[in-house]
C-alpha cells in the first residue's frame, strides 16, 4: 500500500518544527490551529508514532521520529519545487521561450523550502 502523506503535512510538520508553537506555525501556514493540529495527528495516526510532544504549559518539542520526518520532509519539498521548476522549463521551452523569461516566470520559494 502506498504511504499517505500529502504536500500539506510536510509543510505543517516543517513549519510547526520551525516554530514550536501551533498558534504561530498555523498564522504561517494560513490555516486555523485545530486544522494544523489534524493535519499533525493525521500523519501520526496514520504511521504510528508521534512528531511533537505535546504540552500546554510548555513549547511543541520535536520527538527523535519527529527530528527525522522534518528533516526529510524539508528534502522532499525542495523535490516538489525543483520538479515544479523543471516542468515549467520544459512547458516554456516549447512555447519557444528564452532562458531569462522561463527564470523570471519562477514563483517564489515558500518559507519551508527556503530554511533547508
Amino acid at each position: 500500500m502506498p504511504i499517505q502523506v500529502e504536500i500539506s503535512h510536510l509543510y505543517a510538520a516543517v513549519i510547526l518544527a520551525e516554530e514550536l508553537n501551533f498558534t504561530r506555525a498555523a498564522q504561517r501556514l494560513q490555516i486555523s490551529q485545530p486544522r494544523l493540529s489534524q493535519l499533525i495527528m493525521e500523519v501520526e495516526k496514520e504511521h504510528g508514532f508521534k512528531l511533537f510532544v505535546r504540552d500546554r504549559k510548555s513549547p511543541a518539542r520535536l520527538t527523535e521520529a519527529g527530528r527525522a520526518f522534518v528533516q526529510e520532509a524539508r528534502n522532499s519539498l525542495v523535490h516538489v519545487d525543483r520538479a515544479i521548476h523543471l516542468a515549467r522549463v520544459a512547458h516554456h521551452q516549447c512555447q519557444g521561450l528564452v532562458p531569462d523569461e522561463i527564470h523570471q516566470s519562477r514563483p517564489e520559494r515558500s518559507d519551508a523550502r527556503q530554511n533547508t
